[in-house]
């Protein structure tokens, strides 16, 4: 019977670490800016996190999931909406001040529903920025619609 590895529980006196949001900033792609804190590179075995800015004008994302990595949101400016479930016809919005929770796989997709652009803080379980899309699917038109986007506003490249 193979064992598993023995985990130090042992509290101890470690350095602290600080990333600075402004030597952080990088555009993943246009409308979308991400300010990552936490990560490998501050030593995080268990943790990624950001600040990640969106413009409503970026559309609807790409359908995706995050594969073994639960996310977490704090929204704290703006609102968007994320679309989930069977066929993603399922929809949540969320607000400034809001949490949300993103399971481990969960397939979805996000818009801003905002006009001015949504500011998060994102968490995720893992030390590395897990996304995995999804091209063959995608937010059904009507569910778009039923949410309010325009049809100029729906799709991203």
């Amino acid at each position: 019977m193979e064992s598993a590895a023995a985990v130090d529980e042992t509290p101890g006196y470690s350095a602290l670490r600080v990333a600075r949001a402004e030597s952080t900033g990088v555009e993943v792609s246009p409308g979308r800016s991400w300010y990552v804190g936490m990560d490998r590179r501050v030593g995080a075995e268990h943790l990624w996190m950001t600040r990640l800015v969106v413009q409503r004008e970026l559309g609807v994302s790409p359908v995706h999931h995050h594969a073994g990595s639960e996310a977490g949101i704090y929204v704290l400016k703006g609102a968007s909406t994320f679309f989930f479930g069977p066929e993603l016809r399922q929809r949540i919005d969320v607000v400034e001040g809001d949490f949300l929770f993103i399971p481990a796989w969960t397939i979805h997709a996000e818009a801003v529903r905002s006009s001015e652009p949504c500011e998060m803080i994102m968490a995720r379980s893992t030390p590395d920025p897990k996304s995995v899309n999804l091209p063959d699917l995608e937010v059904p038109e009507e569910v778009l619609h039923e949410a309010g986007f325009m049809a100029t506003e729906l799709r991203t490249s």
